[in-house]
């Protein structure tokens, strides 16, 4: 996985005036990992809170194939949405289980290309992260490989497991 820097891709002042616009409009944007540094929000290192480090090792595991350690992360009683707004991809489906889930996840994973997941974003708190990545994925015509971008809210339980998990997702391009 890679990170991208936020602070050398859009300038502090253009990241401002993004949030003053989306202020102005009523979007209600709280602390955004995208458009904020770690000096913007006060020192607070959210990107690096207890929820998004489970989060990013839950990414980590399933995009290696690592399917002991996607296991480990998850709660017995996971509860998933997944939704797209692609009409061809399906509308949404709902899940419980730890077993359903990695039956799931270990079938999609497998169209994953290797080493394509790149973090786009984090932010979260002790319970609750939300992340955005891009990856490769066999499910273009015939197979081929295309761009998926996936964002996902978690929730931790009390033993900081992942106990609900809601992840939408769109193709972004063919190429």
């Amino acid at each position: 996985m890679s990170y991208g820097n936020v602070d050398e891709a859009i300038p502090l002042i253009t990241r401002r005036a993004i949030i003053g616009q989306l202020a102005w409009f009523g979007l209600p944007i709280g602390h955004s990992a995208f458009l904020l540094s770690i000096n913007d929000i006060g020192g607070m290192k959210m990107q690096d809170s207890p929820a998004v480090k489970i989060a990013l090792a839950h990414i980590d595991a399933w995009s290696r194939h690592d399917w002991d350690k996607a296991k480990e992360l998850l709660a017995p009683n996971v509860h998933v949405f997944v939704t797209t707004t692609m009409p061809k991809l399906g509308s949404s489906s709902e899940f419980t289980g730890i077993d359903k889930y990695m039956e799931l996840k270990v079938k999609a994973a497998q169209l994953i290309e290797p080493g394509s997941v790149q973090v786009i974003g984090t932010i979260g708190d002790e319970s609750n992260a939300l992340t955005m990545v891009t990856f490769r994925i066999g499910m273009g015509p015939g197979g081929t490989m295309v761009t998926m971008a996936r964002a996902c809210l978690y929730m931790l339980d009390e033993n900081k497991k992942i106990k609900e998990e809601r992840d939408s997702f769109f193709i972004l391009s063919s190429k």
